[in-house]
């Protein structure tokens, strides 16, 4: 299986314990962690020992607006394999994994997926909408492949409207129009489960 690629800009330093917690329930699938630092963290913490990591450092950038020019850095370095953005608000739900894979088993052939996502209360904040709009859609709430986002070396990368609020929703309504999603309306991912 592909690797799955968690994405996760960095402002919020001391909540990472509890974001390295989340993701040690992931047993089944091959992941590799993308801690970029924003460079107003004072002080960059220690890299934990026993997590794949592929990246735990500061970032180009100093002035990155929620992370998306940081996201892009990480996005740089990597080729391939499934992707998913990790916010440090917000933690793995315990049922990503296993709705995942089912989900890969039932479309063998699809490159994004969209998961219900709820609240911490367990209250649901966002079902998965086919196509994606802004305002309806959380940077959070999908799984996707690495090669349907474009490089930032290309024309326009992932996150070049990255000053606007909404540009998770801009980003997956522009790769609406050349892929569709599946829906995949089952209990997967949080939303700010650490706010």
């Amino acid at each position: 299986m592909d690797c799955l690629h968690i994405i996760t800009p960095v402002s919020r330093p001391q909540n990472l314990t509890a974001l390295a917690l989340s993701l040690r329930g992931l047993l089944s699938i091959p992941w590799r962690w993308w801690v970029i630092f924003d460079r107003k963290v004072a002080d960059l913490p220690a890299r934990p020992p026993d997590l794949p990591l592929g990246y735990w450092d500061y970032g180009r950038e100093s002035d990155s607006v929620a992370g998306y020019s940081l996201r892009n850095e990480c996005l740089e370095k990597i080729n391939s394999g499934w992707i998913y953005f990790l916010d440090d608000d917000n933690l793995i739900h315990p049922h990503l994994e296993i709705v995942f894979l089912l989900a890969r088993r039932s479309f063998p052939a699809a490159q994004w997926f969209i998961f219900r996502q709820i609240r911490p209360d367990g209250t649901i904040y966002l079902r998965p909408q086919v196509p994606p709009r802004v305002n309806a859609v959380d940077i959070g709430q999908c799984v996707l492949r690495r090669d349907l986002m474009k490089n930032t070396g290309d024309p326009v990368p992932p996150w070049s409207f990255e000053h606007r609020p909404d540009a998770d929703g801009l980003l997956y309504e522009q790769l609406s129009r050349d892929i569709d999603p599946i829906a995949i309306d089952l209990e997967a991912t949080y939303y700010n489960a650490l706010k």
